[in-house]
């Protein structure tokens, strides 16, 4: 009714029937899901506390320093914090997380015997991540860490200042490559993407009603496959890019029962093949909706031909076969072969859609058996000829209009928001009638549509306060022997 207001007039309605089911095509529906390099700074600077290491422990030291060996004792203070914000960019192919880290350390000999020591200087750290997710559904982190001093530390011990970038360089790239692989594990049992992904795809296998409750048309979503494209890095955000390949079925009459639920299958690594969502969506055009709109156009009405006057007083349509039958009451007067009267004619023909015109015709219409038309007998076959083309172009209808008036009203149904952060978008390439079957209560018109859907979201990162963060490590005391600070 929505789509063709000119053809089925105020009282179409579609009626109940036996379910008849339209098979589509394998569609594909994209979903992107972009995450900003703003968003992950902002997510990052929150959650990564400023102090790192603050801890105050006991430690043994053995070490040659000039040559001469060093056995030293004391208290060791350590504070690690961050000296600004934390950056997020690409590289290539991977994301580069720059952290800015300042280092202060005292110790604190026990006696004379074991001299005081302090350092401090600040580093880049870079932690240069490739992301990827398995057939499994498992995220990957392949992270490479690297550091570059912006203040080299100098050790003071007594009125030596020596330069302890080596040193302390080595031991942190030691804990920078354990840091990895700790947090490469972390994400790997930590996030439940196939978990998350199961949930979802069960949701699909659903049956849902189209149009208003009073429609009994449904469309099935029947999954098929889930597709993943290698990730992508633009200037300023990260781009994952789901595809869910699903064939789409529309349901008839009676609701049915959804499709079975298989199990999440695994992750196709790759984009989707073909592109694309295809439907057939039926449009129901109810027998008393076209006769109401063949009275509201004719009856009463009185139609002038060079063999007399015609005047329709009523309509009736129904199917025969294939056919569509057309009645009309008449009421003819005529000074010449046709007396005054009045009946019924009945005509028939196979309703056809001309897709290049855009126009619903009746092809083959003619008169039935005069046994049926009992006004034929009575009536010259120039006036039958007139009857004819009067009542087939009534049955003629240029569907152009409303055909482009579909469009963009899909067109603008389809570019909308349809919740917190999710943004559909398409376009509809293709919408033309595929068939037309009349039926017992009314005809069954075939619409073709097609085009592309995505459904974007832009990932908005939860709040830091609502994860496990890692408390600063406490004081320890320690007697282990240690070759470095």
């Amino acid at each position: 009714y929505e789509i063709m207001p000119s053809l089925v007039g105020s009282e179409m309605c579609i009626r109940d029937s036996d379910a008849t089911v339209l098979s589509g095509d394998m569609s594909v529906v994209n979903l992107p899901i972009s995450i900003s390099y703003a968003d992950l700074e902002s997510f990052a600077n929150q959650k990564i506390p400023q102090v790192l290491v603050d801890k105050r422990e006991r430690k043994r030291y053995k070490k040659r320093i000039l040559g001469l060996p060093f056995k030293i004792k004391g208290r060791l203070s350590t504070l690690v914090t961050r000296a600004g914000a934390i950056s997020v960019s690409a590289h290539k192919d991977a994301l580069d997380v720059v952290i800015p880290l300042s280092f202060k350390s005292r110790f604190k000999g026990d006696d004379a015997s074991d001299p005081d020591a302090s350092s401090k200087g600040t580093a880049n750290v870079r932690l240069r991540i490739q992301l990827g997710v398995t057939s499994q559904w498992q995220p990957t982190l392949d992270i490479k860490p690297s550091y570059q001093w912006t203040r080299k530390p100098k050790l003071k011990i007594g009125i030596l200042r020596l330069d302890a970038s080596d040193m302390l360089g080595d031991a942190l790239e030691k804990r920078l490559q354990k840091l990895a692989v700790e947090l490469s594990e972390d994400v790997q049992s930590s996030t439940k993407l196939r978990e998350a992904a199961a949930e979802h795809w069960y949701e699909l296998h659903q049956v849902r009603q189209l149009g208003s409750n009073d429609t009994p048309a449904w469309l099935s979503v029947d999954p098929q496959a889930v597709y993943l494209s290698p990730i992508q890095l633009s200037t300023d955000s990260l781009q994952l890019e789901f595809a869910l390949q699903a064939r789409l079925t529309t349901l008839v009459g009676s609701v049915q029962a959804p499709p079975e639920a298989e199990p999440l299958p695994d992750l196709n690594i790759g984009p989707a093949p073909g592109n694309g969502v295809l439907l057939q969506l039926p449009v129901l055009l109810d027998y008393a909706g076209m006769t109401t709109v063949l009275e509201q156009r004719y009856l009463g009405k009185t139609l002038e031909l060079p063999q007399g006057r015609i005047e329709f007083l009523k309509f009736k349509l129904y199917s025969a076969g294939k056919n569509l039958v057309l009645g009309a009451l008449i009421k003819t007067q005529s000074s010449g072969l046709l007396l005054n009267t009045q009946g019924w004619l009945y005509l028939q023909g196979e309703p056809i859609y001309l897709a290049e015109a855009q126009q619903l015709q009746v092809e083959n219409f003619a008169f039935t058996r005069q046994l049926d038309n009992p006004l034929i007998s009575s009536a010259s076959w120039v006036l039958q000829d007139s009857l004819r083309d009067q009542l087939g172009a009534a049955l003629s209808y240029d569907l152009s209009a409303d055909i482009d008036k579909t469009r963009s009203s899909m067109h603008a149904r389809i570019n909308r928001p349809i919740g917190d952060g999710f943004v559909m978008s398409g376009t509809v390439s293709e919408l033309s009638l595929q068939g037309i079957q009349p039926r017992a209560n009314d005809l069954l018109v075939l619409l073709r549509a097609g085009g592309n859907i995505a459904i974007a979201s832009k990932l908005s990162l939860p709040p830091p306060n609502t994860m496990t963060t890692d408390r600063p490590p406490q004081a320890k005391t320690s007697t282990e022997p240690n070759d470095a600070p």
